[in-house]
């Protein structure tokens, strides 16, 4: 952390000494004059005269700069500012071209419109005179460092600069190749670009930067789980904390740095960056919103609930930030299994939620009433979520989400039938609401209401609100939470339905199993007798058992379900068969 500030009073330091020495832009940069036309076409280098130091001779130090600015005229792709015009800038600023340093030529080169400055120092040495150069990307402020090395004469300094310059321009072409790779996010070629850049300037905060998203996007690509591609997203993590080292104020290093860290289950230090991040951008309500959506997005909701809540500590009447603060605490709570911590956030979407009610009355958001709905009925407050959707009825009632919304209430306190009446209010009010017909399928199969909810889910399905599979997918998870508790009458009418709905085979698959599962565990509780009466008994439920293991989609439903061994199932079933068949022949 004390890096960071103190990365930010150079940042401060270097604004005083903008202004003090009159480097102030005149017109934003936009507005400025663009660059002569005749070297429109290549890339503007500002090369001034060496630093001297100690009892170096000024000589030297302007006929470097000279033979620099004439190599990299003879090159294609850049060309000089031309001596006329640097005089007359210098003039305009009021400073001498000897009290140009590194931080002031910058400035003067984006003054002038040139893209990149060279600047460096010459001091007398015992082997003649020890020379040091960069070259500054005017905008960005990215540095390519020439090493310090010695020099006779004035000729062999240049050219040793100009090969390093040379160095630098092939860097910087390989970065415009990984840029233009992400760009059409062909991830491996950028970072094959990428690398050879960085072989060049192992330090280059584009190239790193550009490396850390190749990496990312690949383990991104590779696996849609939130946990992704591990070993790729350590080595862009590791990236980016070492973009964050060059340079502790770099904003997208700190916020990819933030996102994996999250991705990567490093809560707290995603946090971290993230809070560095903001302190970038204190004030601005937006970006908070943004870094905090990304957090969410990457698995931490708590985190950006925190981020969400360092703005309203300062900007408390911030509607759309309590809002966001709601919806964050809601979506932490549901990814939490301790009781007392989702209470806790629960809670705190509450509280956040009044808020925004308090702020807009009648004009408030159905989506915050629905979710401060659901938080109250996992509080045990069903009532008060009840009476938030009446009181948003009457002032709002011609809206279709508001009756949604009550409804989802109503159904969440057990009322299933004014949950159904309130679901058909907001079909009227909006035949097309999205996903309107399968909230009241799902409120009628929740009320064991198979028969209504099959047909509803139907029409939900024409009418594309959902896809058969996801349908039939609701339906077998109901029917398993049945199987679990060994209420397999229940059971079997949930899978029966969902194979019913089922959009293709491994569906129906699914459905068939786990029937078969259930005469099987059926058979093998009527067979333990193990005489002639309790062998006819369990003989018809073994062979439904494996009339359903053979059924549509078992075969493609097992080969893709982990634990389910169907071969082995089957060949057990079989056994059971065989085995009644025998007591019954031998009459036992």
């Amino acid at each position: 952390m004390q890096r960071t500030f103190t990365s930010r009073r150079r940042t401060v330091a270097l604004s005083l000494i903008i202004a003090a020495t009159g480097l102030v832009p005149a017109l934003p940069l936009a507005a400025q004059e663009p660059a002569p036309a005749a070297s429109s076409s290549r890339f503007r280098v500002l090369v001034p005269t060496l630093e001297r130091r100690g009892a170096a001779k000024e000589s030297f130090a302007e006929d470097v700069a000279e033979e620099v600015a004439k190599s990299i005229a003879r090159l294609p792709t850049h060309s000089p500012v031309e001596e006329k015009e640097v005089k007359d800038a210098l003039r305009k600023y009021k400073i001498k071209e000897s009290e140009l340093d590194c931080i002031k030529s910058r400035q003067l080169a984006v003054q002038i419109n040139a893209e990149l400055v060279m600047c460096g120092s010459v001091e007398t040495a015992s082997a003649g005179n020890q020379v040091s150069a960069q070259f500054i990307s005017a905008r960005t402020g990215e540095t390519f460092e020439v090493a310090p090395f010695a020099a006779a004469d004035p000729k062999q300094a240049a050219q040793h600069i100009f090969q390093s310059f040379e160095n630098y321009v092939k860097q910087i072409s390989l970065a415009a190749f990984c840029r233009d790779y992400l760009a059409s996010q062909q991830w491996q070629q950028a970072l094959d670009n990428c690398n050879q850049a960085l072989t060049i300037n192992a330090n280059s905060q584009t190239a790193l930067n550009m490396k850390g998203m190749a990496l990312y996007r690949m383990a991104m690509a590779a696996d849609q789980s939130t946990v992704a591609d591990s070993a790729r997203l350590r080595e862009a993590y590791d990236i980016y904390r070492k973009v964050i080292e060059l340079n502790p104020v770099e904003q997208d290093a700190l916020k990819q740095a933030g996102i994996i860290a999250a991705r990567l289950g490093q809560a707290e230090q995603s946090r971290t960056y993230f809070r560095q991040y903001m302190e970038l951008n204190p004030g601005d309500a937006s970006v908070r919103l943004a870094i905090a959506g990304e957090a969410a997005r990457s698995g931490d909701a708590e985190g950006a609930l925190r981020i969400v809540e360092e703005g309203l500590a300062a900007d408390s009447a911030n509607v759309d930030l309590a809002i966001y603060a709601g919806h964050f605490a809601v979506q932490a709570a549901a990814r939490t299994e301790a009781k007392p911590e989702q209470q806790r956030l629960f809670e705190t979407a509450i509280k956040y939620y009044q808020r925004v009610r308090t702020a807009q009355g009648a004009e408030t958001d159905p989506g915050v009433l629905q979710n401060m709905a659901q938080a109250l009925v996992q509080l045990g407050r069903a009532r008060e979520a009840v009476e938030i959707g009446r009181q948003a009825v009457q002032t709002r009632g011609n809206e279709a989400a508001v009756w949604v919304a009550y409804a989802t209430a109503l159904q969440s306190a057990g009322q299933i039938d004014e949950a159904l009446a309130a679901i058909d209010t907001a079909i009227a009010r909006d035949p097309k609401y999205p996903r309107i017909q399968m909230r009241r399928a799902v409120a009628l199969l929740e009320a064991g209401r198979l028969d209504a909810a099959q047909a509803s889910f139907r029409e939900s399905i024409q009418r594309g609100g959902i896809e058969a599979n996801e349908a039939a997918q609701y339906v077998f998870n109901q029917g398993y939470e049945h199987y679990r508790a060994n209420r397999f009458d229940e059971a079997l009418r949930y899978f029966n339905m969902s194979g019913e709905l089922a959009g293709d085979a491994r569906a129906r698959g699914q459905a068939n199993f786990w029937s078969g599962m259930i005469f099987y565990q059926r058979g093998i509780a009527a067979a333990k007798p193990q005489n002639t009466k309790a062998a006819r008994a369990a003989l018809p439920l073994f062979q439904r058992a494996l009339s359903f293991l053979q059924g549509s989609g078992v075969e493609s439903y097992a080969s893709e379900t982990r634990g389910v061994n169907l071969s082995q199932t089957v060949s057990a079933v079989r056994q059971y068969i065989d085995i009644q068949n025998q007591i019954i022949k031998r009459g036992i």
